[in-house]
Order: C-alpha cells, then sequence, then structure tokens
C-alpha cells in the first residue's frame, strides 16, 4: 500500500523518474484549463446543499482523495475535498464525492500512480493560485477579501500539514518540452471497479431500497446509518460478505453512496 500523503515523499529527481512521458503524449498547460478545474471543483450540486454553501472561487479547498475506482463519465475521474476551514464549516455531498472532467488530464490520471497523480494536481492547482495572487498584488487588489485569499490558505496549510514542499513536485502540465522517461505499464490502471467495489456498492443500494420499501429511516442520513450499524453487526457476527474483504464502509461513505446514487454510475473493470 502508498504510505499516507506526505509520508516519506520522494524528492522530484526520483519522482520525475516514474512519471509518464508527458510531453510525449502532448499534454501542454494550455491544454490543462486550471481555472476551469477550479471551477468544477467549487460547484455545488444539490440544491439543499447551496442553502449553505455557494459556488464561489474563495470556497475552493484541496482535494483530499483521488478515488482508485470508477468514474461517472466520460474522461473524468472522482474526487473527494477537504472542506473549507476558513468560508464554511459545513460538510456538503460535492466535498465527499465529486467528479472533474478533462481529457488530458484524465489521460494523466490513468497512467500515473494515484498518490503522485493526486499530490502533483494539487500542487498545479497552488501554483495557479499562487500566481493569482501575485496578479493581485501588482493590481494593488490583494487582501482578505480576495477570492483567492482563503484558497491560498487552505492550500499551504494542506502541504505544510502532509510535510511536502510543493516547490519539490513535477508538474502535471510541463510546458518546457523536456523528455521524462517513460515507464510502460507502471503504475497506470483498468477503467472501471474492480468486482468486489461493485458488489460492494450493489449491497448498498439493496439495502437502502429495503429500508426504504419498508418506511425505515426518516430520511438519507438515517438509512446510511441503519446501514453501516447493520454492516458492523455482520462482522461482529463474521457473517460479513466476502466482497467487503474483512472491513465495514464507513457511514460518511454509505451516505455518499446513497445520495449520489452511485449504483447508476459504478462499471465493472473491463
Amino acid at each position: 500500500e502508498n504510505p499516507p500523503v506526505g509520508a516519506g515523499w520522494m524528492p522530484m529527481k526520483v519522482v520525475s523518474s516514474i512519471i509518464i512521458d508527458l510531453s510525449g503524449m502532448k499534454i501542454m498547460s494550455n491544454k490543462i484549463d486550471i481555472h476551469n478545474i477550479v471551477l468544477q471543483l467549487t460547484r455545488v450540486t444539490l440544491l439543499e446543499d447551496k442553502r449553505h454553501r455557494d459556488e464561489s472561487i474563495k470556497n475552493l479547498t484541496p482535494i483530499s482523495t483521488v478515488h482508485e475506482d470508477g468514474s461517472i463519465k466520460e474522461n473524468t475521474f472522482t474526487v473527494s475535498k477537504c472542506s473549507p476551514k476558513y468560508s464554511s464549516n459545513k460538510t456538503i455531498i460535492d466535498d465527499l464525492i465529486t467528479y472533474v472532467e478533462n481529457e488530458h488530464l484524465f489521460n494523466i490520471y490513468e497512467l500515473m500512480p494515484n498518490r503522485d497523480f493526486h499530490i502533483s494536481l494539487n500542487k498545479n492547482i497552488y501554483d495557479f493560485l499562487l500566481r493569482k495572487s501575485n496578479e493581485a498584488k501588482e493590481t494593488n487588489t490583494w487582501g482578505d477579501d480576495n477570492i483567492w485569499y482563503n484558497p491560498i490558505k487552505e492550500f499551504q496549510n494542506w502541504f505544510d500539514e502532509n510535510g511536502i514542499d510543493h516547490n519539490t513536485i513535477p508538474s502535471l502540465a510541463p510546458d518546457n518540452g523536456r523528455k521524462r522517461k517513460q515507464r510502460k505499464n507502471k503504475g497506470g490502471r483498468k477503467k472501471g471497479s474492480s468486482p468486489n467495489m461493485v458488489a460492494r456498492v450493489m449491497w448498498i443500494r439493496d439495502k437502502y431500497q429495503i429500508l426504504k420499501d419498508k418506511d425505515s429511516g426518516e430520511n438519507v442520513k438515517e438509512r446510511a446509518e441503519l446501514i453501516a450499524s447493520q454492516m458492523r453487526k455482520l462482522q461482529s457476527e463474521e457473517k460479513l460478505p466476502d466482497f467487503f474483504e474483512g472491513s465495514v464502509l464507513k457511514y460518511t461513505t454509505v451516505y455518499k453512496y446513497i445520495k449520489t446514487e452511485y449504483w447508476n454510475f459504478i462499471t465493472p473493470k473491463e
């Protein structure tokens, strides 16, 4: 298993030796529109969540997880984000799971090791934020009311808390034309989710439907907790289905699957 983010992070000269030849794929910085990625990461999908948070860039936070399994549609990958510390403490469904759509970025995601991709993506976004702050300072518009002010604090804290010097992290969008050593079939991933992952999601779907049919639980959150409790009970009785691989899902994960109806999007690996 990969170490936690920030633990034993390799210096750039080592990390770059395992990164795919991005220049050979003709993936240049203008092909990965970071501003568009920022807008995707600040969208609010559910109407009820829009009462707690708007879609302002000031609410941008680092990506906390790049999910290994599944994507909602073509050229997308799913992520979880840190909840905002400085503009809102309310966690919404888009913090738990949302998707990023960009063909060129998706190509890199498929070829790079997950942990490297995750940290490098946050680095690219952070570099973009720093450029925006410099532009604001040059025009005397920098201050705590600037839309980029809180996101910079969020990203700086994320790198500091994980012990990562972002200056040592390779960029996902090199524009200097340098070739990187290519390692074919290293760190890549097959499209879709593992059979066990699919089985877990479908199990959640079935249990949720049973609770709805019986009118058990008043809302999604209560039903998610009932399902999580049932999993813990099955585990204690050593009756947990094998596709759980010995571990129960967290309540937040169950809630995420139900709220997004994840069973409509997940597909098995090819």
